[in-house]
């Protein structure tokens, strides 16, 4: 709590993502509620004076060029496949972020 001074980006979101997605071999259902939990932690107020932090998250679509041949990192080491290796994990996660903020949460 309280932790959190100015805005917070998350760069590359998709991309940094779906290594983990990759070599835990996540379901769509498991990376929808890791994205549900995520969205709801960081809309949760935990700033001084009880403010949500200010965040934004990029997302890349397509694996970055210059990321597209490198060893993808996971738990800082060097996994045995690139981020381009990801690209089907990185629609998985883009498709949960985007079912998540079009459900809301609530009726």
């Amino acid at each position: 709590q309280n932790e959190w001074a100015g805005a917070q980006a998350f760069s590359s979101f998709d991309t940094y993502l779906a290594p983990f997605v990759k070599i835990d071999n996540l379901s769509y259902k498991e990376v929808k509620q890791c994205i549900q939990s995520f969205v709801f932690g960081v809309n949760t107020p935990s700033r001084w004076g009880t403010q949500a932090p200010f965040s934004n998250i990029t997302l890349d679509w397509t694996v970055p060029a210059d990321l597209k041949d490198q060893p993808a990192i996971v738990g800082g080491k060097e996994m045995d496949f690139t981020y381009g290796d990801c690209k089907a994990e990185m629609d998985m996660v883009n498709k949960a972020f985007i079912d998540i903020m079009i459900e809301g949460d609530a009726n």
